[in-house]
């Protein structure tokens, strides 16, 4: 056995009329950040994409100038320095290398 108040149905009315609005309100916050969080993931595809793309690039070029080097280093002829003459063991003795004082 209810017994209604004056004026209970007018605060049911406004207790749910509260309830709707904070349920659109979430609602609209929900979606809002989803479509803020698919927004980052296409982006981030984006740049992974263009990073991989940058990378294979950059490991192209990096392969074209050490291939340039490489030929630059094949190309130079190395003359040899007066005294550092290529010898051999048979062409000075090493007493005449060493000095051990008098002998």
């Amino acid at each position: 056995m209810e017994i209604e108040q004056p004026g209970s149905a007018l605060i049911e009315s406004r207790v749910n009329l509260m309830l709707e609005m904070n349920n659109k309100r979430l609602e609209q916050k929900f979606t809002s950040m989803s479509d803020t969080i698919s927004a980052l993931a296409v982006e981030i595809d984006r740049l992974k994409g263009e990073l991989q793309n940058f990378s294979e690039t950059k490991a192209r070029k990096v392969v074209h100038v050490v291939q340039e080097k490489q030929k630059a280093l094949k190309t130079e002829q190395q003359t040899p320095h007066p005294k550092q003459g290529k010898f051999t063991p048979s062409d000075v003795s090493m007493d005449k290398m060493f000095y051990y004082g008098r002998k």
